[in-house]
């Protein structure tokens, strides 16, 4: 799958998916020097700070796709709060 990553939180999941076999695509400069990451293509999904709470990040793209994303970090965080907004 592969993943767009932007916020505060990107360089812990920049970590965590890259171990589970995600793709990172279209990286920030400093996406770029800390991980390497070169790749520019379209995301299946995007993880990005929430605009409303710092606290929060916000994973858009289609919901079976959201749904594994979740799963996956849910698998890392255990105490995940995950809340559907359409």
């Amino acid at each position: 799958m592969k993943v767009s990553i932007r916020g505060i939180y990107s360089t812990a999941l920049i970590g965590l998916l890259q171990e589970k076999g995600f793709t990172i695509v279209n990286p920030t400069k400093s996406q770029v020097e800390r991980f390497g990451i070169t790749m520019k293509n379209e995301p299946d999904v995007m993880i990005v700070d929430s605009p409303s709470d710092r606290n929060c990040i916000e994973i858009r793209g289609s919901a079976e796709v959201v749904q594994e994303l979740v799963k996956t970090l849910q698998s890392f965080f255990e105490d995940l709060v995950v809340l559907h907004l359409s």
